[in-house]
């Protein structure tokens, strides 16, 4: 095995071109299927990060009528109200529906000493909302039952909005339990959340009851957020919706079969729909890599037929010698599974560290559009295992592609290899 090892060696060392043009194929193709399925899953993470919702959760927003119904032109816009809430908790849905949040936004200034923050959306929401929405706290507490029930003025900041008011010192912790101006009522600030990805602005949470009473003025409630239990599939969760969306529509006056003036964010339906695209884009990441690895194949077995070629008269002598036909077919085997073993670990290694660089230069950068926030990497990675995988499978396509060429070799008649030029 040394003397084979030692003759590949010495052949390639003679050929160094052909050697290194053949290896930059097989690292290419390596390289080129980790980093993109490294990218591929740096995109899906930053869109399926959900930071922490509910996956059975659904939230409900008014609408505008698109069919004239009971007198009304189309386009008439209605908001949710009480009834609608009282509904959701009915014994039609009780079944299904688990808990409930509503919420209604305003939007107000927030001071604190000399320090300012505009428009900050200020969300009035039910405790259960932390659960549903998925808000992480980082310090202090939520707005509880005890708030709700009193009206209390307290307020939850963000992270980022609480050390700004402290004139970007310490953590921001500092500020929990102490007075801040909101618009010109004064609020005691009870807690500090983390600020999650894709969020808009300046945000602070404050007691549903509280704000809709300062600020609502009618009987639209805004928003209904609630949990659900029972629903496993998009059929199920079509058919309540539509049957939610009815009594809606009754409600307000509006036809039955305006489906479409009632809006209804379902996080089971976005994750089905994530699920879809994400497999879509791994296959068609998984192709691409694929055909950039059949590139490299190819070109160890367009090499390897030169290799024969070009050592026919060699071979012939080899033969002539004593040669055994599974000496020649090995030596061109071992001389492909080096090459493409030795240049795919290359291309492996290259493949995970630029998924480091994607990793370094992409994960938490945002970039900011309307104020909202958008990341575009988020742990941009391929597993070890995926990687090894690759590799193995270049290696054995390698030999296969060398195979061809070598059996050419080994079944060559020596006369006739003489003969060659």
């Amino acid at each position: 095995m040394r003397d084979l090892i030692v003759e590949i060696w010495s052949s390639l060392r003679q050929n160094k071109l052909r050697t290194a043009l053949t290896g930059f194929a097989v690292a290419w193709g390596i390289f080129m299927i980790i980093a993109l399925l490294g990218a591929g899953n740096g995109l899906m993470n930053a869109m399926m990060d959900s930071g922490g919702k509910m996956d059975n959760s659904m939230t409900v927003y008014g609408g505008w009528t698109t069919i004239p119904y009971g007198g009304y032109e189309r386009g008439r816009y209605f908001g949710l109200d009480t009834q609608d809430m009282v509904n959701l908790e009915s014994e039609e849905f009780s079944s299904i529906v688990d808990e409930v949040s509503p919420r209604f936004g305003t939007e107000a200034s927030i001071s604190y000493a000399s320090e300012y923050i505009s428009n900050v959306s200020i969300e009035g929401i039910a405790p259960i909302f932390e659960k549903i929405y998925g808000v992480n706290m980082a310090a202090g507490r939520f707005i509880d039952r005890k708030d709700m029930d009193d009206k209390s003025k307290v307020i939850v900041l963000s992270t980022e909005d609480a050390k700004a008011l402290l004139g970007g010192k310490g953590d921001g912790t500092e500020i929990i339990g102490r007075n801040v101006k909101v618009g010109d009522l004064s609020y005691k600030v009870v807690g500090l959340f983390h600020k999650k990805q894709g969020s808009w602005g300046h945000k602070a949470y404050a007691p549903y009851s509280l704000i809709h009473a300062l600020y609502s003025g009618r009987k639209d409630i805004g928003q209904l957020l609630f949990s659900f239990k029972g629903i496993e599939t998009l059929e199920q969760s079509a058919f309540f919706k539509n049957a939610y969306r009815k009594t809606i529509l009754n409600n307000h006056g509006a036809s039955p079969e305006d489906l479409n003036a009632i809006y209804i964010r379902d996080r089971l339906e976005q994750n089905e729909q994530m699920a879809t695209a994400t497999r879509t884009i791994n296959t068609a990441l998984w192709i691409l890599g694929l055909l950039t690895l059949i590139s490299g194949i190819v070109g160890v077995s367009n090499i390897m037929l030169i290799t024969v070629k070009e050592r026919t008269h060699e071979f012939g002598i080899r033969k002539a010698l004593g040669a055994k036909p599974g000496s020649i077919l090995m030596l061109i085997m071992m001389e492909s599974i080096l090459i493409t073993a030795f240049f795919g670990l290359i291309g492996m290694l290259s493949g995970i560290a630029m998924n480091q660089v994607m990793d370094a230069m992409f994960t938490d950068k945002a970039t900011v559009i309307a104020d909202q926030t958008f990341y575009i990497f988020k742990n941009p990675s391929v597993s070890i295992g995926t990687a090894v995988k690759a590799t193995l499978t270049m290696i054995i396509s390698g030999a296969l592609a060398g195979m061809i060429p070598a059996r050419k070799a080994s079944k060559v008649m020596p006369i006739e290899a003489l003969r060659a030029d």
